[in-house]
């Protein structure tokens, strides 16, 4: 015999014992048992089926409230994020206030983000009186993504030299751009034409502060 035949589900119970039942008429007569043999199971059958019946009522209602009791509480709490940001913005608001209401006093001196130790690559597509200079973040396995995370925005600088010359060092280098998204377009002079120009970027947080700068990245001026 099996460990244990008797099926765990509820319903699944259930329909193994209506199984049951239902088939166990002529079994009874071929075994020659009582017409009644069967009548506790019956009788608790029925009990048991008209409990479950209940139960997924009561769930189907469990979860019909739930839901409503959610969306109360969506709106709820929309308002009374309103208010308190309304009193936050308040410059009259004191801590005592906030406290008195159950609320952490507002932090006016937001804390600075901290540069991270992420360089950027930078890469210069040349066309005629233009450079196209597109920048990203490697990952590990050397793809490209966006900004770091503590980023907001990518500091460009520049130098414009004779062919052939390498990159100056940075404190001899321009300032060009900051740039929040790739690529930063760059339209040049005409007297350019022939020129080299090495490119630099550093990642800048939202106030300003920068990260290391990056490899140099060289381009011709086309004409």
């Amino acid at each position: 015999m099996p460990r244990d035949y008797v099926k765990q589900p509820d319903r699944q119970f259930e329909a193994q014992v209506a199984q049951f039942l239902a088939n166990l008429g002529p079994i009874k007569t071929a075994l020659g048992l009582p017409a009644t043999w069967d009548a506790p199971l019956q009788t608790l059958k029925s009990s048991f089926t008209t409990t479950l019946n209940g139960l997924d009522l009561a769930e189907a209602a469990y979860r019909q409230a739930k839901q409503a009791k959610d969306a109360a509480r969506r709106n709820l709490e929309s308002e009374f994020r309103n208010l308190v940001r309304q009193l936050w913005a308040n410059p009259a608001f004191t801590g005592a206030q906030a406290a008195a209401l159950g609320l952490p006093p507002r932090d006016r001196q937001r804390t600075p983000i901290e540069p991270g130790f992420e360089i950027p690559t930078l890469e210069v597509e040349v066309q005629p009186l233009r450079h196209v200079v597109r920048f990203w973040q490697a990952d590990a396995q050397g793809g490209r993504r966006g900004k770091p995370p503590w980023a907001r925005a990518i500091r460009l600088v520049y130098a414009v030299v004779a062919p052939g010359e390498p990159p100056p060092p940075i404190e001899q280098m321009q300032f060009l751009a900051t740039d929040t998204a790739s690529p930063y377009i760059w339209d040049l002079p005409s007297e350019w034409v022939g020129q080299d120009i090495w490119y630099r970027g550093a990642w800048e947080t939202p106030r300003g502060a920068r990260g290391a700068w990056s490899d140099p990245a060289r381009a011709t001026v086309a004409g």
